[in-house]
């Protein structure tokens, strides 16, 4: 089975699932279970017919606009309620709903995100990826100030990620060269503007070319997207921005966010809550839509 959590019901979340779901198949939406707050996702024609539902709410929960805690707790009490059952193997997959940072605050609860919650759930080390059917790309840091991006990029954690990314070219049959990026302006210019890459990256591409990895690099984040376009190898990008910026401006919303590491599949879409639209149905649903197919498919193929 495939698992969808609505995310933030107060943010385009409900609208864009529901006309994902009136969008596809009946052989996908037969695999679908759908985790989510009734009322908010009724507004936007949800019905029993769509697929499974699990209703869940919480005591007093409002649905009111932009980010609350209302919307914060239940939220996050989806994602509880889906890993339950992707730990107890009922599921195979699973698609996330844009939730708030903020909303998540509200409600005090700690983690920044899906990924940080699943890294402390699981104990696991995990891939945020970037991927559609031209270019697959990666993040050694996620969701971290960038005043924190050089003390917390290490030679280790450059070798992790590299490796896990390794396996999620293979498991996309994609070229597995990797093409890495550098960490300061002009990668440093020879410890000019910088001596990140000097200690940390070169060596750990010296280290991962020994264990028979093919990467490369240092390059500026430009040459990186360049080279990894058309599947010619995966682009590893060292922070949030350095990457999503690029991916953004060339493909817009045509991208889908895959979580790699964890022992099911995970994707989302890779744009936010979007409350500032919310509630006018006007959201694109494409990348909801296209996160869902690409979890099915995956899942298919295990």
């Amino acid at each position: 089975m495939l698992l969808i959590t609505e995310g933030d019901p107060s943010s385009i979340s409900p609208e864009i699932i529901v006309k994902s779901l009136k969008k596809l198949p009946l052989k996908i939406r037969e695999k679908i279970i759908l985790i989510g707050e009734e009322k908010s996702l009724k507004k936007y024609g949800f019905n029993s017919n769509l697929c499974s539902f699990l209703p869940t709410t919480i005591p007093d929960f409002k649905l009111i606009k932009g980010p609350n805690r209302y919307s914060g707790e239940i939220s996050f009490k989806f994602l509880e309620i889906a890993l339950k059952i992707l730990k107890s193997k009922r599921a195979k997959a699973l698609v996330t709903g844009p939730i708030s940072k903020k909303a998540w605050d509200l409600a005090s609860i700690k983690y920044r995100g899906h990924t940080e919650y699943f890294r402390s759930y699981f104990k696991k080390d995990l891939l945020m990826s970037f991927v559609n059917d031209k270019i697959k790309t990666a993040l050694i840091l996620e969701h971290i100030p960038l005043s924190d991006v050089s003390r917390l990029i290490t030679k280790n954690l450059i070798i992790k990620k590299s490796i896990l990314f390794k396996d999620l070219l293979k498991k996309l049959k994609c070229s597995d060269k990797i093409f890495i990026a550098g960490i300061n302006p002009h990668c440093g210019d020879g410890g000019f503007i910088g001596d990140d890459e000097i200690k940390k990256v070169i060596p750990a591409i010296r280290t991962l070319r020994r264990k028979g990895i093919k990467v490369f690099g240092p390059y500026n984040p430009e040459d990186v997207f360049d080279k990894a376009e058309d599947n010619q190898g995966g682009g590893l990008f060292m922070y949030h921005d350095q990457l999503l910026g690029l991916v953004k401006i060339k493909y817009r919303l045509d991208i889908i966010h895959i979580t790699f590491g964890l022992d099911f599949i995970r994707t989302s879409p890779t744009h936010g809550t979007a409350f500032d639209i919310a509630g006018k149905n006007i959201a694109n649903f494409m990348p909801m839509y296209n996160a869902i197919l690409k979890a099915y498919n995956m899942m298919e193929n295990l």
